[in-house]
């Protein structure tokens, strides 16, 4: 028999595999380690299923291809084929005969007409779990055919409509040397009754070995067969009598209550287990279609009696397509995986389901789903293996497949066992995407549980039968090694200066890496270490200065050291070094935190070799890894404390308290509005716990408030009730204020490193207001205080307190007045111009040329005897404070501007404003001058000069008041601009004219001209308090208009006299008439001196 072997094809794998790890990642996945097999056949689905045989000569990987072409039956069509490969170089592959007849075989006898071609050889691998010299392997190909009934005459007990060709499956054993002659061809479906009972296809369309497995001892082989009873499905037991096999089928009425189902596909998965008990063995399988949402039954191996049966939760997640009994915990019982490759929170991530043995086959679901990275189309659990222990710690691991995760490229996840079952997360992740470009359908099959190359350790084989290759990973030794830190002292004190560097005393301590490197699976006697021990990482985490440091070699200073060591296997061994304090530490609080880095040195790699042989000091040529939680770096820490007065424990319990106050330099319960220009913020920190660590206090208040001083701190110690009670006041207060961000300022103070226990901080802090901006309603300073102490949530409450007074604008806005001159004359009887007699008509031409409001702008002369005398009201707005007016405010004038009849009295001639703000005036000047021309002058441009009735009071006799009660007034408004700081103000000046030639006319004589000024704020809603007792917001001015000056004339010299001489007369004759009367005798002291003379 000739030999056909493929070109060896081995593919070193470029790219880097990241690791996601649990506990040690053990599989090596270095890119260049990675074998791969081919069969160069594309669309053959070589790698379908995988296995990992040994036999007396070799270790081989056996892999199924059940599109493959067969090269022993070339007339054949993708019958199927089975490879092995051998494990080292040249790590070739070549077909395993199993059937040298190239055609189909007609045994017309047996009623067999057998059809091979596609009939999907290698859909399942299995192999007896016994000596491996005599293993038996097992085959299957679910898809071969039987035509006998199709070609022949039926029987009667059937119709020619109901034969078709029967696809009943086909299976070969061979022996563990792979020797065609040893071939055992098994057809467990081809019995004409299994194939036809009247019209009912009990096994005709079975697909027998569509799942393979055989039980632990080798003697059950346990075949799948989803097509029984007409697809609801049933498992198959093969016993191995002799050269052959006997069978026992579950029947239908096994699996249920006998009733009727339709396309379950029991037997869809097969796998064996103890799950009732050590020393018994049970059989479970899967019907992922079951009722649509799948099931799984554990049942008797013999008797198909079912122990239990597990449903699946949703529709469509074909639970139960894959099944694995698998002893999690070691605790003899076999547990449960059942994978669940549909199911979907997005889109087919999939899960797989844990049940726990708890005995008697009790299988407690787990709290949780296995799920590996929960990728979208990943169909995690389509494929699951056992692949033995393979970081030898005493539990067993199992390798799950998501062959169509990362667009179809697949991953493979190794999972722990543990003492409590198996671990949630996975410990390390293959992926496809790392392994070579172009791959898919990684880990469509999986292989596991022989250690390949001889280092005690069992190795992985990972099909991808879309891609037509296979994956052998070599698992690496595990290196036992126990890691610690000593450090001397154990506590710190920051103020003993125990070392001596550099000529000054320093704190320091002695800090030793320590090692104790053991193994029990032929490892060298000893092993080179490379590690790296690091000072103060709690610091250097945050990005903080560290507060310690190393010397290396050249003496300077450095946070971290590192070495190589060569350990000695069960030899403890510690490698001191001394680590400085800096004088400029201040943090006593935060411990001090080493960190210890380690791994194995980096040992050249051994090129792979043919056979077992290697030229290296470890098992296999494979240096090892370590068996820690980081996958390649270990890690372990120490801390040290600081020596602190914080009870037996050393963590410091604090509890801080704060209070404030505000007070303002005036006194008031307010803040006035640009009066009070400073306040004071006390605060007391109470401290009624333990040392209080780096204790802070921030205090945050609005921008425009500036931080001038700390004035002054005082430390105090809390007494008891009693009056007793001791403690340490020297803690030491900073404070300094802090950039303004947005609109907020702080000032920051540091309250002492530690605060002391039971002591209290005093602070009285200085403020500037003076720059408020207006709208704040309020000034609040929020004080809170804090440290690295531990304080209890139950006392955070009384860190932060807040001080607060309202902000009122009080500001005195009056308004004064002045007339110039106080008192107007004109003369009633003129009736002449520039000395010249004129009529009334022209006396009142002149007066309205002059004036200009005919023939141009007036003369702009006073022009007293045209038109009347000139006077000024003068009116003051001021704010008297004591506060700022943020506020624009309006002054309102009235003046008696025309008589009731609509005479003129007064004519305005301009109105000023001395400060910020704006006025009226022009548009009263404008107004004036077109209602005099209205009311003088005709269209026609002739003057309606006409006396008018003298009013009320206008006899000339007396003095009339005129005012806006009993004349039209003109009303002046001026806007005085804000803001108006105490003391500050505008005035307002009103130029006019007295309209004598009304006063004339109506025979006015003497009058008194009342004028108002009121002042307000523009926008009366405004908040504005006015104090009591400040300036009137509204006066009256009267201008008294007499009709002729009455002349002053000096006092005659002899008036004076005599009115001297009768004062002095008239005193003289009083004091005699006082005199006379008694008035200056003092009778009452007369009798009491008169009493003491008689025996007092």
């Amino acid at each position: 028999m000739g030999t056909w072997v493929y070109s060896p094809v081995v593919v070193f794998v470029l790219a880097v595999v990241v690791h996601h790890c649990a506990t040690a990642c053990n599989v090596d996945d270095n890119p260049d380690k990675i074998v791969t097999f081919t069969n160069n056949e594309p669309g053959s689905y070589f790698g379908y299923t995988v296995l990992q045989h040994r036999n007396i000569f070799q270790t081989w990987a056996l892999i199924g291809a059940p599109r493959g072409q067969s090269r022993s039956q070339p007339s054949l069509q993708r019958p199927g084929a089975l490879y092995k490969c051998l494990t080292v170089l040249p790590y070739s592959c070549e077909e395993v005969i199993l059937d040298e007849f190239d055609g189909n075989v007609d045994s017309p006898a047996d009623k067999i007409l057998e059809v091979k071609d596609n009939q999907w050889l290698g859909v399942s691998l299995t192999r007896q779990p016994t000596d491996d010299r005599y293993a038996l392997v097992t085959v299957c190909g679910h898809l071969s055919a039987n035509d006998h009934y199709y070609q022949r005459p039926v029987s009667p007990d059937a119709t020619a409509e109901e034969i078709d060709r029967y696809v009943n499956g086909i299976c070969y054993t061979i022996d563990a040397e792979l020797d065609v002659g040893s071939v055992v061809k098994m057809r467990p479906c081809h019995d004409e009754f299994q194939v036809v009972n009247g019209t009912y296809h009990y096994q005709s369309h079975c697909q027998a070995g569509i799942s393979a497995t055989y039980n632990k001892n080798g003697r059950r082989l346990i075949l799948g067969a989803v097509g029984s009873y007409e697809w609801n499905g049933t498992t198959i037991d093969g016993r191995k009598e002799g050269n052959g096999f006997t069978y026992t089928y579950g029947q239908l009425s096994d699996w249920g209550s006998g009733a009727k189902r339709d396309t379950e596909y029991l037997g869809y998965s097969v796998s064996t287990g103890n799950f009732l008990s050590i020393a018994s063995e049970q059989g479970v399988t899967g019907a992922p279609r079951s009722k649509e949402i799948g099931k799984v039954v554990i049942y008797d191996l013999e008797t198909f009696q079912v122990y239990r049966e597990f449903l699946g939760e949703m529709m469509a997640t074909y639970y139960g397509s894959s099944v694995l009994g698998v002893d999690l915990n070691s605790d003899g019982l076999s547990d449960l995986l059942v994978g669940a490759p549909l199911y979907s929170d997005a889109m087919d991530e999939g899960r797989v389901y844990v049940y726990m043995n708890k005995g008697e086959a009790k299988m407690e679901p787990a709290d949780f789903k296995l799920e590996g990275s929960n990728a979208v189309g990943g169909r995690f659990g389509t494929t699951m293996a056992y692949i033995k222990d393979v970081n030898l710690d005493g539990f067993n691991d199992v390798a799950i497949a998501a062959p169509y995760e990362d667009d179809n490229t697949g991953a493979v996840y190794i999972y722990r066992g543990s003492r409590n079952g198996i671990r949630r997360m996975y410990s390390q992740r293959l992926a496809a995407r790392d392994l070579l470009p172009g791959v898919l359908s990684f880990g469509s099959s999986i292989a596991g549980g022989l250690d390949i190359d001889y280092n005690y350790y069992p190795d992985l084989l990972v099909g991808s039968y879309a891609s037509d290759k296979v994956f052998m990973f070599k698992t690496l030794p595990v290196v036992k090694l126990r890691v610690w830190i000593e450090v001397a002292p154990e506590t710190l004190d920051p103020d003993f200066n125990n070392c001596e560097l550099g000529g000054r005393k320093i704190t320091c301590l002695t800090v030793s890496a320590c090692f104790d490197y053991t193994d029990e699976f032929g490892l060298p006697d000893k092993i080179l270490f490379d590690y790296n021990l690091e000072a103060d990482v709690i610091k250097t985490d945050l990005s903080a200065k560290p507060r310690f440091f190393f010397q290396d070699e050249s003496g300077s200073p450095t946070n971290s050291v590192p070495d190589t060591v060569e350990l000695t296997k069960s030899r403890p061994q510690c490698f001191p070094r001394f680590v400085y304090l800096k004088s400029e530490a201040r943090d006593f609080l935060t411990p001090l935190r080493f960190l210890l880095n380690y791994n194995i040195f980096a040992y050249p790699d051994e090129p792979p070799r043919r056979g077992d042989e290697v030229d290296s000091p470890f098992p296999g040529g494979l240096a090892p890894v370590l068996d820690d939680s980081a996958c390649s770096n270990g890690t372990a820490e120490k801390t040290v404390l600081f020596i602190r007065d914080c009870g037996d424990d050393s963590i410091c319990q604090t509890d801080l308290k704060v209070i404030t106050d505000l007070i303002v330099s005036s006194g008031n319960p307010f803040i006035t509005f640009g009066g009070d220009g400073v306040v004071y913020l006390l605060i007391q920190v109470q401290n009624l716990g333990e040392e209080a660590h780096q204790s802070e206090l921030l205090i945050r208040h609005s921008r425009d408030v500036v931080f001038e001083s700390l004035e002054s701190t005082t430390v105090e110690c809390i007494m008891e009730r009693s009056g007793s009670g001791t403690c340490s006041p020297d803690n030491v207060v900073t404070c300094e204020p802090r950039e303004a961000m947005n609109d907020t300022a702080e000032v920051f103070c540091s309250l002492g490193n530690p605060m002391r226990s039971r002591t209290i901080n005093i602070l009285r802090m200085r403020f500037d207001v003076g720059g408020m901006a207006y709208g704040r309603r309020i000034v609040e300073f929020i004080a809170k205080a804090t440290t690295r102490s531990i304080e209890q949530n139950s006392t955070l409450n009384d860190n932060t307190a807040i001080a607060s007074l309202p902000v009122i604008v009080v500001a005195d806005l009056g308004v004064r007045g002045v007339m110039q001159p106080e008192q107007l004359f004109y003369f009633p009887d003129n009736e002449t111009i520039d000395g010249e007699a004129v009529g009334k008509d022209d006396l009142l031409r002149t007066a309205l040329e002059r004036a200009g409001i005919l023939n141009g702008e007036g003369s702009g002369s006073t022009d007293r005897e045209a038109i009347g005398p000139t006077f000024t009201h003068v009116y003051e707005v001021g704010n008297q404070g004591p506060g700022r007016l943020p506020f624009d405010s309006v002054i309102t004038i009235q003046l008696p501007w025309r008589a009731a009849n609509g005479d003129w009295l007064i004519f305005i001639r301009g109105v000023q404003l001395n400060g910020e703000g704006s006025c009226d005036g022009n548009s009263i000047l404008e107004n004036q001058k077109t209602r005099m021309t209205d009311h003088y002058v005709t269209q026609s441009g002739t003057l309606t000069y006409s006396p008018k009735e003298m009013p009320a009071g206008g006899d000339g006799s007396g003095s009339p008041e005129i005012g806006c009660n009993n004349a039209k007034c003109v009303t002046i408004t001026c806007v005085i601009k804000a803001p108006l700081t105490g003391g500050q103000g505008a005035v307002v000046s009103v130029n006019a004219v007295l309209w004598q030639r009304t006063l004339i006319d109506s025979s006015f004589g003497s009058v008194d001209l009342i004028s108002t000024a009121t002042v307000a704020l523009q926008d009366t809603n405004q908040p504005h308090t006015q104090p009591d007792g400040g300036m009137p917001d509204t006066i009256q001015l009267k201008t008294m208009v007499f009709t002729e000056e009455v002349p002053q004339k000096p006092v005659e010299p002899w008036i004076i006299a005599v009115s001297t001489l009768g004062g002095i007369l008239g005193l003289i004759i009083l004091i005699l008439a006082l005199w006379k009367l008694g008035f200056f005798k003092r009778r009452e002291k007369d009798k009491l001196e008169q009493a003491m003379e008689n025996g007092l």
